[in-house]
């Protein structure tokens, strides 16, 4: 069965911006290059292909070294780490104690597992760039309500992957609330989710 929302949670919804604007020198794009190929084992070609399409470049290896470390902590692999940089190179430019690490320990004090995350990430790098204050937290507490229980709610977030970070979800289930479903055919719709 594919992971993909239902047509009751889910509508087409535009892309959210990039974390970060990134325009540096050839110099830096060249180190980016390299360090994409030495620390992540991109080949030559992917590592070139992802600096350009993405305009994205760093100068020193401080700032993506964190980044990887936060990641590596929690148990992300090299093939892992891959793939979400390349759908989120601007990651590796960015701060990882107000991008990353806030969104894992968000999940790890309800009950996530550090495997939990990086399957979650891994399928779902765009839960990356939502904001934890302003979309991942007021929708882990939409689905609490009608779920009353952490460890189901954590476990429904974690394998419907979408869940987290797609607008339509909460905004669907305010409208099914408003149009007066109730609260059990809610969590009813919510549970069928599990299967």
């Amino acid at each position: 069965m594919f992971n993909t929302p239902p047509p009751y949670l889910y509508l087409k919804n535009q892309l959210t911006p990039s974390l970060c604007s990134l325009h540096f020198s050839d110099d830096s794009t060249s180190f980016a290059v390299s360090y994409l190929i030495n620390n992540l084992g991109f080949s030559p070609q992917s590592a070139s292909k992802l600096c350009s399409t993405y305009n994205f470049s760093f100068k020193t290896a401080q700032n993506p070294d964190s980044v990887l470390n936060v990641f590596r902590n929690h148990g992300f692999s090299d093939f892992q780490l891959r793939h979400i940089i390349t759908k989120l190179p601007e990651l590796l430019s960015c701060n990882p104690s107000k991008r990353v690490l806030p969104k894992f320990q968000f999940l790890l004090s309800k009950g996530a597992s550090n495997s939990d995350i990086v399957n979650l990430v891994s399928k779902n790098p765009r839960f990356l760039t939502r904001s934890l204050e302003n979309h991942i937290i007021p929708t882990y507490e939409l689905l609490y309500r009608f779920l009353q229980s952490e460890e189901d709610t954590v476990a429904l977030a974690i394998h419907k992957i979408y869940l987290l970070s797609h607008d339509p979800v909460p905004n669907n289930i305010t409208m099914l609330v408003e149009n007066g479903v109730r609260d059990s055919t809610i969590a009813r719709l919510l549970q069928s989710q599990f299967r």
